[in-house]
């Protein structure tokens, strides 16, 4: 699953579904940041919706996903 498909999914989703699915998108994102070449640098579009997630997934995830 690409990372802009996993945020077009979680924005559509009910605020239920998107605490759950919170973790998958977040990991997609860093996952697609981490694997850039060196020197790119993560967009402050990207960078404040992945602080949202990671909130998100803090304040709302199982011990697990945290």
């Amino acid at each position: 699953m690409s990372w802009v498909k996993a945020l077009h999914t979680y924005f559509a989703a009910s605020p239920r579904v998107r605490v759950r699915n919170a973790r998958e998108v977040f990991e997609c994102m860093a996952r697609v940041h981490l694997r850039a070449r060196l020197g790119d640098t993560i967009g402050s579009e990207s960078l404040s919706i992945m602080r949202q997630l990671r909130w998100e997934l803090m304040m709302y995830g199982t011990p697990g996903q945290k």
